[in-house]
C-alpha cells in the first residue's frame, strides 16, 4: 500500500529525477557533513574537559597532601584516627 503510493510520486521525466536525485545527493551529503562536525565538536570538548580535569585533580591532591608533586614514589602521607570498636575486640589469654 505505502509502496504504490511512493511509485506515483516518481516524475517519469529524466531532468526532474536527474534535480530530485542531486537534491537527495546534496541533503544526504549536508546530513553526514553536520554528523561528523558534531562528532568532531563533542570529541574535542571531552578531551578538554578530561584535560582540564585531570590537572585540577593533580593541582588539588598536591595541595591537599602538603606536598609538592615530585615526592618521593612509594611514599604514603596521610592523616589517621583510630577508631573504637567494641563489637571486634580480641582478646589474648
Amino acid at each position: 500500500m505505502f509502496h504504490a503510493g511512493l511509485y506515483r510520486l516518481k516524475s517519469r521525466h529524466p531532468l526532474a529525477r536527474f534535480a530530485a536525485m542531486v537534491l537527495a545527493l546534496i541533503a544526504v551529503i549536508a546530513l553526514v557533513a553536520i554528523g561528523v562536525f558534531a562528532i568532531a565538536v563533542l570529541a574535542l570538548g571531552g578531551i578538554v574537559f578530561a584535560l582540564v580535569r585531570a590537572m585540577r585533580s593533580a593541582h588539588a591532591s598536591s595541595v591537599r597532601a602538603g606536598t609538592s608533586p615530585n615526592a618521593a614514589p612509594g611514599v604514603i602521607e596521610g592523616e589517621f584516627s583510630v577508631v573504637n570498636d567494641a563489637r571486634g575486640r580480641v582478646t589474648h589469654s
